[in-house]
């Protein structure tokens, strides 16, 4: 009877203050990740609009997928592509997107058309010359460009950022060290520098690495993860600041990101699976912390889990939704 109670003592002590027991009943608290075609993070953004820098989408997964052409088509109000789906004849989008593709997954030419009224009113396109450097850079030509001036105040209203000719910025890549990397851009003349490594990352470090300008933008981290992006005047003074924030397990699985421009403050919420595919993202903007607005995207997939359809539902600070926007993808296979 005594040997039966010390065992029973031991086993107790064992299960609850080893350390070996603790991890046997410790909670896993690993997070899955699946990564995506597209790269959400720059989805609707500024960064779209840097042309050379081309990562919005997953090189990999896009060869492997056999993919040659992305065909991209952005509506702006739900009652268009309603009206496409009623009618016989498809509904003209506010812009089609051609992304095509090398056997290898590098993009090699893109293809933006605007569209008002049904009618083309400007129209670019890029080509890549080949293989992007370490940092995501393509050399970029532009071969095409077309632009009809439109006359009505409402029309420049909608579209006045698109017809803008520095809306998409190229750029030249000036120089690249162990340390940093630095590109020029073609219209302007600013500068764009990625600081490579943590250790380069104070105010000081940066101004002594690079000595930006104010207009000259800075991002700490390289194109495909970076965590921070902002302008600078006299060294410290930040502005036009947005942080970007990952997964500790997985660096590639980006939990939000924050932009912050005084007064306002503009978060996007990326939401996933628990298998880690990423299902819907939430953009909130708020002035001096008031909250303003919402934007709701979810993302609908294939069976290949590449997405089709990204919706876009924007609310105001009452719960009202302002307009629905969508974007649909089509894929062309080898």
């Amino acid at each position: 009877m005594g040997k039966n109670i010390v065992l029973v003592v031991f086993l107790i002590s064992l299960f609850s203050c080893s350390d070996s027991a603790k991890r046997i009943f410790k909670k896993d608290n690993s997070t899955p990740y699946e990564p995506t075609l597209i790269n959400y993070a720059f989805l609707l953004t500024d960064e779209e609009n840097y042309i050379s820098f081309p990562n919005w989408f997953n090189d990999s997964i896009v060869s492997s997928h056999q993919i040659l052409k992305i065909v991209r088509k952005s509506y702006m109000r739900l009652n268009e592509i309603e009206n496409e789906s009623k009618s016989n004849k498809p509904f003209v989008p506010r812009e089609i997107k051609e992304y095509h593709f090398s056997l290898t997954g590098n993009i090699v030419q893109l293809l933006i058309r605007n569209f008002y009224d049904e009618k083309e009113i400007g129209s670019h396109i890029f080509s890549y010359k080949g293989k992007k450097d370490k940092n995501g850079y393509y050399e970029t030509s532009l071969l095409h460009y077309f632009n009809s001036e439109l006359t009505s105040d409402q029309d420049e209203d909608l579209y006045s950022e698109n017809l803008e000719s520095n809306q998409y910025k190229t750029y030249d890549k000036i120089k690249q060290t162990s340390s940093f990397y630095k590109y020029q851009e073609r219209e302007l003349g600013d500068f764009l520098y990625y600081i490579i490594y943590p250790k380069h990352w104070g105010a000081l470090s940066v101004d002594s690495l690079v000595s930006p300008n104010p207009k000259d933008e800075i991002v700490l981290g390289k194109q495909h993860c970076f965590t921070k992006k902002y302008q600078v005047t006299n060294t410290i003074n930040e502005y036009n600041v947005r942080i970007y924030n990952y997964d500790k397990q997985h660096t590639e699985k980006i939990i939000n990101w924050v932009k912050k421009d005084y007064p306002f403050e503009q978060k996007r919420d990326f939401l996933y699976y628990r298998n880690g595919l990423c299902y819907s993202y939430i953009d909130s903007i708020f002035s001096d912390t008031e909250f303003v607005t919402r934007t709701i995207s979810t993302i609908k997939y294939n069976k290949k889990k590449e997405p089709v359809r990204v919706t876009h539902l924007k609310e105001n600070e009452h719960g009202d939704t302002l307009f629905i926007s969508k974007d649909i993808f089509q894929y062309i296979r080898r």
